[in-house]
């Protein structure tokens, strides 16, 4: 995490590529904070309060010269309301599209009954890749 972070600027003024697309999945705040990591700047609210996220948050940052989309989403699990059900509507639409999902848990709690949840509902994805000529 510390290289990636490290090295999430590099490149920034090389030529553009076709970026890859990384959905964020996972509870609560945790998404949102690397993904303002990844950034360099605060682009997601984050709060302790779940269900903050209600609709995708797409931002590009270079890592290693390499423009990559990451895409942070709304926590998959019953909505409260029907605004908070789309968000998680749209979340599985983009883990459904993404190249890469990137599973974010607090690493300093055991994994709880959501959490495996998050992973049985991403462990059957299909997988994607792409070659871009240039």
């Amino acid at each position: 995490m510390d290289e990636l972070l490290r090295t999430a600027n590099e490149g920034q003024n090389s030529p553009s590529r076709d970026s890859s697309r990384e959905s964020l999945a996972g509870p609560t705040q945790e998404k949102s904070s690397l993904l303002n990591q990844l950034l360099g700047h605060d682009r997601a609210i984050v709060s302790a309060i779940p269900g903050t996220t209600r609709d995708t948050i797409e931002e590009t940052a270079n890592i290693r010269g390499l423009p990559v989309r990451f895409i942070d989403t709304a926590g998959l699990r019953e909505g409260r309301d029907e605004i908070e059900t789309e968000g998680i509507r749209r979340s599985r639409q983009s883990l459904d599209r993404a190249e890469f999902i990137l599973q974010v848990f607090d690493s300093s709690e055991p994994l709880t009954e959501a959490d495996e949840t998050y992973l049985d509902e991403c462990a059957g994805q299909e997988t994607h890749s792409r070659l871009s000529q240039n």
